[in-house]
């Protein structure tokens, strides 16, 4: 039998690790994060309650690494700032990776909403909140600042708070209503508004 490489190892603990975070966000979103437990995680990812501590000190530790993956789509719209495209283009991307987003990833979208509309809970979201506002809404800013060039940055930062609520809702009742939600229906009268906002 061939030893095991230590990148044999380290592909191991990233399986391991992916496994948990899987089961934890399942799990979370179905009991909520106060209800669920770190038994009813391990039981869902087939493994000791031990080894979930062998890869996070606690639940809270748990919830954040689920926060810190569960949004993958923000990198990929991170990209766009890069590309030589206009604002209407921009926009057309991020509404892309924000729909495929919440299709491919219901419970984490999910577990999203139970989090941030829960007072008790929400302070958890933290390092989330400072990434955007040092990340996503700056780049926003600079979409919207091209979009309405006539605006002052007041109007153009409350104009990136309504898109940013308009995003939230889409979210919550995708959640709610689930397939029956028009999703892309939605998705080209949003885009088709900002089009027309450019005329």
């Amino acid at each position: 039998m061939t030893p095991r490489k230590p990148e044999d190892f380290a592909s191991i603990r990233k399986k391991s690790k992916q496994s948990i975070i899987k089961a934890a966000t399942k799990i979370f979103a179905k009991y909520g994060f106060h209800n669920a437990s770190i038994v009813n995680i391990a039981e869902k990812a087939n493994i000791s309650k031990g080894l979930i501590y062998h890869y996070f000190d606690s639940k809270d530790d748990l919830l954040q690494s689920i926060f810190s993956q569960g949004f993958p789509f923000f990198d990929e719209i991170l990209k766009i700032d890069n590309k030589d495209i206009n604002a209407i283009g921009k926009i057309e991307i991020l509404l892309d990776n924000f729909v495929k987003s919440l299709q491919d990833n219901f419970e984490f979208w999910k577990l999203y909403q139970s989090i941030v509309s829960n007072p008790t809970v929400s302070h958890r979201l933290d390092d989330f909140k400072k990434y955007y506002e040092s990340v996503f809404s700056p780049l926003l800013f600079s979409i919207f600042s091209e979009l309405y060039d006539n605006k002052d940055s007041v109007q153009i930062q409350t104009e990136v708070l309504l898109f940013a609520a308009l995003m939230d809702g889409v979210a919550f009742d995708f959640i709610i209503i689930g397939e029956k939600y028009p999703l892309e229906a939605i998705k080209k009268n949003i885009l088709k508004k900002y089009k027309s906002m450019q005329k």
